[in-house]
């Protein structure tokens, strides 16, 4: 699968640098502009969407926020070529994004001690230098829950979900104040 980073106003991609994953297949789900007010409401300018459904785009267009679309592997002939893509390549730009998998993080709580498994290091670290070298993303789904879940008992499950009336949690490691698990204060 490619992914084709679609840039957002210059302004937002150089201040806001965290995102998420916006999936959209289950049952029950907001309408896109509660998704787009929760975003702004957690400070996000980035999104990666699983595919380029129009709506979604629509919805997203002029907002400011950047989005990374997942492009299936039988669709990249399509959009390799200008004639493929309807002309409008010249609008997107094509980067390499590296998509690491939830166990790539041996612990994730509180945020400041998140760090790497040491078995994966040796694979990680040439993968991190080229993507600083390039400017491209390094995407890792973060999946709060997994916290929640292996510690449910010093790990407040609103925190987890990101739940905007909880009071948040100060990180006795770095004295920081987190008020959801993904985002600082």
């Amino acid at each position: 699968m490619l992914m084709l980073l679609l840039p957002a106003a210059p302004e937002a991609t150089s201040s806001v640098l965290l995102g998420i994953n916006y999936g959209r297949v289950a049952n029950n789900l907001p309408p896109t502009t509660s998704a787009l007010q929760l975003l702004a409401g957690l400070g996000l300018g980035r999104v990666r969407l699983y595919d380029a459904d129009p709506a979604t785009l629509r919805a997203f267009a002029n907002t400011g926020v950047e989005l990374i679309v997942g492009v299936p592997d039988e669709c990249l002939a399509a959009v390799s070529t200008p004639s493929g893509s309807g002309g409008r390549r010249k609008k997107l730009e094509l980067r390499a994004v590296a998509l690491a998998p939830p166990g790539v993080l041996a612990t994730s709580y509180p945020p400041s001690s998140a760090y790497f498994c040491k078995d994966l290091l040796p694979i990680l670290c040439p993968i991190l230098d080229f993507h600083a070298r390039t400017g491209s993303p390094f995407l890792v789904n973060a999946y709060p829950y997994f916290a929640y879940a292996g510690d449910s008992t010093g790990v407040d499950l609103e925190y987890a979900l990101l739940e905007p009336g909880h009071g948040g949690v100060p990180d006795p490691s770095s004295g920081l104040h987190y008020p959801n698990m993904l985002v600082l204060g």
